[in-house]
């Protein structure tokens, strides 16, 4: 299939994917201050990110076609019962309502292209003293490889953090969150924009 966009031929690949029956009903997400919708209630011409699937739409030919979390999209078409086309990189993919409604979004830009500012307290996440205390404020995006696994791991925009331990030997970083301990290698936290926040504990 070809589109033509100021007189240039450009290769999309499509499917389309799931029905259109009613919407399903998922487990809530908490997404820590992210805006946070389903797909099926965008606009056409929404740039959003993924940052969530809920456990109905765990489809390994999604997985395949890249449509994890961190995946940016743009709208392209909606029908009133929620079935959705969006594109991303030289793909289009057409999805049901009931898978649509299964994929949480967000407009909210998560990759900083000049992460790493310290005049404005942005910095890395191996410079922090053990015991400070920090906030991730977005993705490099040197490192948007790793946003997924991230996301995954609710490492998101919004979330406060503890440096429990610096890497050191084959020991990784380790970070508190909520009372659980993550440990990350070094890619995977320099992938965290993040900036330091005062202890009110």
């Amino acid at each position: 299939m070809r589109d033509s966009r100021d007189g240039k031929f450009v290769s999309w690949r499509f499917a389309f994917i799931g029905g259109t029956g009613h919407t399903i009903v998922q487990k809530e997400v908490a997404i820590a201050n992210l805006s946070e919708k389903k797909l099926a209630n965008a606009k056409v011409g929404d740039r959003v990110w993924i940052i969530s699937l809920s456990d109905r739409s765990n489809n390994p030919y999604l997985q395949s076609l890249g449509l994890i979390p961190g995946t940016e999209l743009q709208v392209i078409s909606l029908t009133p019962n929620g079935s959705v086309i969006v594109a991303y990189g030289k793909n289009r993919i057409g999805l049901g309502s009931d898978l649509a409604n299964t994929i949480f979004v967000t407009d909210t830009p998560m990759f900083l292209e000049h992460a790493i500012n310290p005049k404005i307290g942005m910095t890395y996440l191996h410079e922090f003293p053990v015991g400070t205390k920090g906030r991730i404020v977005g993705y490099d995006k040197v490192f948007s490889g790793y946003t997924g696994k991230l996301l995954s791991m609710g490492l998101m925009p919004g979330t406060i953090f503890t440096v429990i331990r610096h890497a050191f030997l084959n020991h990784p970083l380790q970070i508190e969150v909520g009372g659980n301990l993550f440990n990350l290698r070094k890619p995977e936290a320099d992938a965290l924009c993040v900036e330091e926040i005062e202890d009110e504990s």
